[in-house]
């Protein structure tokens, strides 16, 4: 059986609009010019203009956006994943910099970081999780049934698509209680 709690309206998504002197730590697979790439730099952008205090982690060595987002004051850290086999020092990297800069919210972007973050939680506290998914499939069976496994541990899954939202509902990944269709944002 799915666990369908949710924190209330005022502690998940509209977190963001709630209070402009939090402290948010992004997590994302990569940054290049994609477009969860460019979605995740425009919003941390516009909260650090807000006056929140922002902090962008990137498993893999960022490709585009680190110049651009260091010279408005937010931090890009690379986890330097660099080859397939297992090494914990990145997890290790990601408990210790949470633990440091305890941060209110965690949100991560793509598949390898929503994972990632949903691993650490247990290990580095996060009072607030949220995992964006930006595919309708994010890889096959095997990374289906660990974002079914590791959904406890995450506060609220958004999703970018409509469609992809119904899809990880009707596979089982995520339950219907605890995922949101957010549609990017395009100015």
């Amino acid at each position: 059986m799915n666990d369908c709690r949710i924190p209330d309206a005022n502690c998940h998504l509209f977190i963001y609009a709630e209070d402009d002197h939090m402290k948010i730590l992004f997590v994302i697979t990569g940054l290049a010019y994609g477009g969860a790439e460019t979605q995740l730099v425009g919003l941390a952008l516009r909260l650090k203009a807000r006056g929140w205090t922002v902090r962008i982690v990137s498993l893999v060595p960022p490709k585009a956006f680190a110049k651009e987002l260091e010279s408005a004051g937010i931090p890009v850290v690379s986890l330097e994943i660099r080859r397939k086999l297992p090494d914990p020092r990145p997890i290790l990297r990601l408990i210790q910099l949470i633990r440091t800069w305890e941060p209110e919210v965690v949100h991560s972007h793509m598949v390898h970081a929503n994972i990632l973050a949903r691993a650490v939680r247990p290990l580095a506290r996060v009072s607030v999780l949220i995992c964006t998914a930006h595919n309708t499939d994010e890889g096959g069976r095997f990374r289906e049934l660990i974002y079914r496994l590791t959904d406890p541990l995450c506060d609220i899954t958004t999703q970018v698509s409509q469609a992809g939202m119904e899809r990880y509902v009707k596979i089982g990944a995520v339950p219907q209680c605890k995922i949101r269709y957010m549609p990017n944002g395009v100015d």
